[in-house]
């Protein structure tokens, strides 16, 4: 669970850059909008652009909890059968984020950090299922594959808003043409 500290100052800082750009937004005001001192945001973050990380990281957790309740020999596709567990806000905010990744090169490189940091955990998550190891080629290679699909899908909810499809219908499609 995100705390509620990090969502604030990720919130405010998407806001900021959103509005004047990653460039001439300063650390400092991201921290005077989050009411906290520049002091505390560099304890917190490594830099202004990393401030978003905690909104990204929060649905990779949830897809590690989705995945994680994926028993052997189940689907993994059938982890985004109950759309209403990650819908409404939250998905808004990662469509921003996206959006903004689009025309900032800094979020871009945070949004693929994330996703590089993820592919351990993904594996983690595989290997359990399939009760195999994770430091196997075949479960880190699946596990790779399954991350760039999750990425994928969600850029592509995010720039294609398509009619009618809930951003766990192109997650769970991106599952099955990768994993499944």
């Amino acid at each position: 669970m995100l705390r509620s500290r990090d969502r604030r100052i990720a919130l405010v800082a998407l806001e900021l850059f959103e509005s004047r750009g990653v460039g001439p937004t300063t650390v400092a005001e991201i921290a005077s909008a989050a009411n906290i001192s520049v002091r505390s945001f560099w304890r917190y973050f490594v830099s202004k652009e990393d401030a978003v990380r905690p909104l990204l990281e929060e649905g990779l957790r949830d897809a590690l909890e989705r995945l994680g309740g994926v028993a052997r020999g189940q689907s993994f596709t059938g982890a985004w059968a109950d759309p209403s567990a990650r819908e409404g806000e939250d998905v808004d905010v990662v469509v921003r984020l996206l959006r903004l990744a689009d025309r900032e090169p800094a979020i871009n490189a945070v949004w693929l950090g994330v996703h590089h940091d993820a592919t351990r955990s993904l594996a983690s998550v595989i290997a359990r299922r399939d009760d195999s190891s994770e430091e196997s080629l075949a479960v880190r290679v699946r596990a790779a594959v399954l991350n760039a699909a999750l990425s994928v899908a969600i850029e592509y909810y995010a720039s294609q808003n398509p009619p009618n499809r809930s951003i766990s219908d192109v997650v769970a499609e991106a599952v099955h043409y990768a994993v499944d």
